[in-house]
């Protein structure tokens, strides 16, 4: 009778969803951001591990590299180096060889578990691993041609987990409790590099407005904690200077007991990862909230390179305190889809300018549109 009962409820929580055939993105590019990825103790006593999962989708068969960019606020110039990163081929130099990250067929799928510990761990030679990933993707063979063309770049999805240990108890047959050994986390979604925010004045189109992400759903309190990240995704000479605000249920600022604002300013090194756990607190001075909004913009972007290419993603995880059950919640523009922009009316050309936030557009072959390429030989 209990498996009889247990049925009939899961059959009519599925008549309460209804179908659904318009929840994907545009995810597939040359260069994607797992904008994070651990392998490091957390708070709450959290073990937090991460895969990552990579599918070509391109018509050729692919080589992968990934590169760590450690968490810190620091400027990983000195990370974004062949031998810090994992790759496909030995005579390319990487840091560590993955033979699975080279000559992916179209189609194809391949999973990295556990990535931290069980390559970038080898690579840096470091315990407590928390930062962005950063992932290219092109043509099998092609990364180090002398023929003059040069590597060419292939799209491919990425998607990482992140998950920490976890026991429960389970009723066994004789209805007695048995610890049984599981794990809670999220998936996190790739970021393409063209789906990033962007203060240019290219990001301008009519009254679109791209220079902030929001994220939503907040509740910071006893129960849970709410963390944010944020990850520079501009070209390597581009520091990023952001405002970083938490609006409550009446859209304004919310106010501590000595009516201090929750805004906060945060400078972000090029190529730099930082993590706020329990932000309301730890950067906003604040005590519990619940339904709050996080706003980050960028301010300003000082920069030594001639074309400035600055670019942002950020992140946010809301936590349960008692379980480390996991919600990962996904950026927002402030802005609606720009319809017409992608697919055009009639007698009108789509514009390409306004398929994303990137202050450069996507196009085929190579890759002088990306904001970085995949750096040479030592």
């Amino acid at each position: 009778m209990r498996r009889q009962a247990n049925l009939a409820v899961v059959l009519a929580i599925l008549t309460l969803i209804p179908a659904v055939d318009a929840l994907a993105g545009f995810q597939a590019s040359e260069l994607i951001y797992i904008p994070v990825a651990a392998r490091n103790a957390g708070l709450n006593g959290s073990q937090w591990m991460s895969d990552v999962t990579i599918t070509n989708v391109d018509s050729e068969p692919v080589d992968v590299a990934i590169f760590h960019l450690p968490t810190g606020n620091i400027s990983n110039l000195e990370y974004f180096q062949r031998q810090f990163a994992l790759g496909g081929r030995e005579d390319e130099e990487w840091g560590k060889v993955v033979e699975d990250l080279a000559d992916i067929p179209p189609n194809g799928t391949i999973t990295l578990e556990n990535i931290m510990e069980t390559h970038f761990f080898e690579v840096l030679n470091a315990e407590g691993l928390l930062g962005a990933l950063v992932i290219f993707a092109y043509e099998a063979g092609t990364l180090d041609l002398d023929d003059g063309e040069g590597i060419i770049y292939r799209n491919v999805i990425a998607q990482g987990r992140n998950y920490t240990a976890a026991t429960i108890y389970e009723l066994d047959e004789d209805d007695q409790p048995v610890e049984v050994e599981t794990s809670y986390g999220h998936t996190v979604p790739g970021v393409p590099w063209y789906d990033t925010a962007d203060p240019g004045e290219h990001a301008h189109n009519g009254e679109r407005q791209l220079s902030y992400l929001v994220l939503t759903g907040g509740v910071e309190n006893d129960e849970y904690r709410y963390n944010v990240g944020m990850v520079n995704a501009s070209d390597m000479l581009t520091r990023l200077i952001l405002q970083v605000e938490a609006r409550g249920p009446d859209g304004e600022f919310a106010t501590n007991s000595d009516d201090e604002e929750a805004v906060a300013l945060v400078n972000l090194e090029p190529m730099a990862h930082v993590q706020f756990d329990r932000i309301v607190k730890s950067l906003l001075g604040q005590g519990n909230m619940e339904d709050f909004a996080i706003w980050v913009r960028i301010l300003q972007f000082p920069s030594a390179a001639e074309e400035p290419k600055p670019a942002l993603t950020v992140y946010g995880t809301m936590v349960r305190e008692s379980s480390n059950d996991a919600i990962f919640i996904t950026p927002s523009y402030g802005e609606s889809y720009p319809l017409d922009c992608v697919w055009g009316k009639p007698e009108i050309e789509p514009q390409g300018m306004c398929v994303s936030g990137s202050s450069v557009q996507p196009v085929s072959g190579p890759s002088a549109h990306l904001p970085f390429g995949v750096p040479g030989r030592r």
